[in-house]
């Protein structure tokens, strides 16, 4: 059985950036499934000089399975937060709630910062 992925902000960041590694990554999913948590995280940083992006950050999101954050996926991002706190990666907890609520893996480049759930590195960056 294929594990069910959801997208850490830094792989869409990757894939925007024209990081190879990462767009053949996501070429590969059969899926593309972000949390929406992800989806603030990437606009919000589609300001100043990247600007640019955030076209193609949402036409990105357009052909993404957008997972929203429910209650249960609150509850679960308190618990993690509760366990290990860190105000900086709040959003980080965000994302692990959904993954744990839905039982998906998280593709990542900080494999550390989820150590709660499923988490893997998928490709490197040269």
């Amino acid at each position: 059985m294929k594990t069910t992925v959801l997208l850490d902000s830094n792989i869409v960041i990757d894939h925007l950036n024209g990081i190879d590694n990462a767009t053949d990554y996501l070429e590969s999913l059969p899926v593309l499934r972000v949390s929406s948590a992800t989806v603030f995280e990437v606009l919000v940083g589609c300001t100043g000089r990247r600007a640019a992006q955030s076209e193609t950050a949402q036409e990105f999101f357009n052909i993404c399975d957008v997972i929203e954050f429910s209650g249960a996926d609150a509850e679960h991002a308190a618990e993690l937060f509760t366990a290990a706190p860190s105000k900086k990666k709040i959003l980080d907890y965000f994302i692990a709630g959904t993954a744990s609520t839905h039982a998906f893996a998280v593709a990542t480049r900080n494999p550390k910062d989820f150590q709660s759930v499923d988490a893997f590195k998928p490709y490197g960056v040269e």
